[in-house]
């Protein structure tokens, strides 16, 4: 009797996530305009190759967007990512002996998307995301790689962001020229 109302609660649990709209984290509908199945990703300022690789993965794995090499003189929208910097600040500082607690890693992408004729189809965006964490002066090591840890959970996030942010493009809305005519 117990196995059967252990199983009853179990099916409630999975069908009540699944009624409010849960998802896996990485499973969004990320379907993204007809515009933007072929792109290419373009760097024109400081940008890492980190991003530029995981922003290329999802959008081939995640989205199903065939991304063009970014040297194709192909005339192809662009994702253009003009900035992805990532800082470091001292967080907190321990009043017993005057060394740092914690810190907080402080992750920005700027990017905006441009059709192939050079339209901006969504004006640039910039995306700021940070993280805490705290400081062990006895071992370095291991909390220097938890920021590895935490440098790629943020660029994921941005990734994710930035995917989300593509799916609202709306390239059925033309430009207001001014000199509309209502009926």
């Amino acid at each position: 009797m117990t196995k059967l109302i252990r199983c009853s609660v179990l099916f409630a649990c999975v069908i009540g996530l699944g009624a409010c709209g849960f998802h896996l984290r990485g499973q969004e509908d990320t379907a993204l305009p007809e515009v933007l199945h072929r792109i290419k990703v373009v760097r024109t300022g400081p940008v890492s190759k980190e991003l530029t690789q995981d922003l290329t993965h999802a959008l081939r794995n995640i989205a199903g967007v065939e991304v063009s090499e970014e040297d194709s003189k192909e005339k192809l929208p662009g994702l253009v990512i003009s900035q992805d910097k990532l800082e470091r600040r001292v967080l907190a500082v321990s009043a017993v002996n005057t060394k740092i607690s914690n810190y907080l890693l402080r992750y920005h992408v700027s990017f905006q998307v441009k059709a192939d004729d050079g339209k901006v189809l969504l004006a640039p965006q910039t995306i700021l995301l940070q993280r805490s964490y705290s400081a062990n002066q006895t071992d370095v090591v291991a909390k220097a790689h938890e920021e590895e840890a935490l440098e790629r959970a943020l660029r994921s996030d941005a990734v994710q962001q930035i995917l989300f942010r593509l799916t609202t493009i709306d390239t059925k809305i033309e430009p207001a020229s001014g000199h509309e005519t209502l009926p």
